[in-house]
């Protein structure tokens, strides 16, 4: 692919320094890079679809030149990088992290867009960087220890201080989330299709769960959404709403309308369908007790009553 004034302008609508010396520049970096690209060996400016061992994905990770710390064996990988600056067959990104990764684990599964900069013709000045997109290999790494990743999955770590915080009145707290009473944490697991999983430490639990997206819509576009499950949120209010799943993708999607007024928040709560089905079963776990108690005061072994129950 080669550029011209026209089209190297159009992907860089806010640069002032181009001009036709800029793109033969952008071109002949065009080319080197093109032909750095090597089917069995990740290049610098490749593109990584990166999974690490806690289960983090990355779905744009790029390749590095190797740096002091790489392993004669090792790919030095950016997961959350800028676009490269390029020179010389090399390229100088910002951001990070930064992983040394096996060579063994990268496969290549195909072709991607990988984006980079030079200077324009005015050299190392204010808004003198011109932006440029090339061909690159497509890489698959992936090793993750856990049994799920956070590219099928959202994760939260929740930790139990063991009692209401005198503060703010709750007990369990993760990452923009927190729950007063076990009934509140459990609604929103049942909610979201939480798969538990013990962490790391004593008071706390790793929650692997659907993956939610927000649609705040007009009562019109409210009405006709389909194969949905009725259900309450907060949101400035507590409020009704639809949730349609996706079970098999573990995808979730919560339609709201602010055309319909909010509900009082002191008899309502959020997650109802969830919190309806857990007394449900509370309930038929009480009237199980309550049957079990009835058959051992007859004189029926608690054995026999475990094993009807």
């Amino acid at each position: 692919m080669e550029y011209t004034l026209e089209t190297l302008k159009a992907i860089n609508p806010s640069r002032r320094f181009i001009d036709k010396s800029t793109v033969d520049k952008v071109n002949t970096c065009i080319t080197e890079i093109e032909n750095d690209r090597n089917p069995n060996m990740p290049t610098y400016g490749d593109i990584v679809r990166y999974t690490d061992k806690d289960g983090n994905f990355y779905s744009c990770a790029s390749v590095q030149p190797a740096d002091g710390f790489t392993g004669e064996n090792e790919i030095n990988i950016c997961v959350s990088g800028s676009h490269g600056f390029y020179w010389n067959h090399n390229i100088s990104t910002s951001g990070g992290p930064w992983y040394h990764v096996d060579k063994s684990h990268f496969k290549l599964i195909g072709k991607s867009t990988g984006s980079f900069w030079v200077w324009g013709y005015m050299g190392a000045i204010g808004n003198g960087g011109v932006d440029f997109t090339v061909e690159v290999n497509l890489w698959e790494c992936n090793i993750n220890e856990q049994k799920y990743s956070t590219e099928f999955y959202d994760r939260q770590y929740i930790y139990d201080t063991g009692k209401i915080d005198d503060h703010s009145g709750y007990r369990w707290f993760g990452k923009y989330i927190a729950f007063k009473t076990l009934e509140d944490y459990k609604a929103w697991l049942k909610t979201f299709n939480g798969i538990e999983i013990k962490g790391n430490m004593d008071n706390q639990t790793i929650v692997w769960f659907d993956k939610n997206t927000d649609h705040y819509i007009s009562l019109g576009a409210y009405k006709v959404i389909e194969n949905y499950v009725p259900d309450t949120c907060v949101a400035n209010g507590v409020r009704e709403c639809k949730r349609v799943y996706d079970n098999k993708n573990h995808k979730m999607d919560t339609y709201i309308t602010y055309d319909i007024p909010e509900l009082d928040w002191r008899t309502n709560k959020e997650y109802t369908r969830a919190r309806k089905h857990l007394n449900d079963n509370n309930e038929i776990t009480q009237a199980i007790h309550r049957m079990a108690y009835k058959r051992i005061a007859r004189g029926v072994s608690i054995e026999s009553v475990i094993l009807k129950n």
